[in-house]
């Protein structure tokens, strides 16, 4: 297996950017965030711009239904608005589930899984 590494420091951190083939990938993490764990440190993923990438969990803890489709919408840069006509319902319907007014019914859930690509049981 070959690797490129690239490295940049900036202040008391160095970025550490490795390369290595798709299929080593998860075997290369694995064992990269076994040493930092030895070592009391750990492996914080990075985004395509190079900024901190943090989980849905780690951003809503909770995981409130409301919670996780506002999360989602957001990543998506879409207004309440915009997916209100997505599912063919009104805004003020979105503002109700995204502030846990109103629960999502079944099979709103099942249609905003397939637009977010994510299980529909997140929503209920």
């Amino acid at each position: 297996m070959q690797a490129l590494m690239k490295t940049q420091t900036t202040g008391n951190l160095t970025d550490i950017v490795l390369r290595v083939p798709s299929a080593s990938a998860e075997a290369v993490i694995a064992g990269l965030e076994g040493l930092f764990r030895l070592s009391g440190h750990s492996l914080l993923p990075m985004n395509t711009d190079a900024e901190a990438s943090h989980s849905l969990e780690e951003v809503f803890p909770e995981r409130s239904p409301a919670m996780l489709l506002r999360g989602y919408r957001s990543k998506l840069d879409m207004t309440q608005a915009q997916l209100a006509e997505i599912m063919q319902v009104t805004q003020a319907r979105i503002s109700e589930w995204e502030s846990g007014k109103r629960a999502v019914s079944i099979r709103a859930a099942k249609k905003l899984a397939g637009l977010f690509h994510v299980p529909y049981q997140k929503f209920l």
